[in-house]
């Protein structure tokens, strides 16, 4: 019977997944309390650049997007009513809130994920957020 070299290396229990050779560096390796360094100036350097992205990440991108999207509609066909809009106009800028909630719902759901990349997050949250604003000033604006 061959043995299979395809099977992946099973971690040990003691140690985390940060410990795999899949996100350390090749020339230095990670050190824990249980173990004895051979060399006490040793650094100890992990590699966080392949770190998985948050699930809600790119859902909360997604959402970002498609809220600037409606919200860049919503706009243009507030201008060109001058200031009187159609009721089409305002559930363009309704379907845009709705997507601003949905982008920082997602965004926030993404943060709260353990040891990710949450750069797609933070991006969503900014989105929905800057859009939540322009929301509320254009609301004000408007209703003078």
């Amino acid at each position: 019977m061959k043995y299979d070299y395809r099977k992946r290396k099973r971690i040990k229990p003691q140690e985390t997944i940060l410990d795999s050779e899949k996100y350390m560096f090749k020339e230095k390796t990670i050190t824990r309390e249980f173990e004895e360094p051979e060399d006490p100036n040793r650094r100890i350097v992990v590699n966080y650049v392949r770190k998985a992205q948050a699930d809600d990440g790119p859902w909360a991108l997604g959402a970002g997007i498609a809220a600037t999207g409606f919200f860049t509609v919503f706009f243009i066909l507030l201008c060109k009513s001058e200031g009187n809009p159609d009721l089409k106009v305002t559930i363009w800028g309704f379907c845009g809130i709705l997507w601003a909630i949905a982008a920082m719902v997602f965004g926030i759901r993404g943060i709260m994920q353990k040891d990710r990349n949450h750069v797609l997050s933070f991006v969503g949250i900014a989105l929905g957020a800057f859009q939540i604003i322009t929301w509320i000033i254009t609301t004000i604006l408007t209703s003078r």
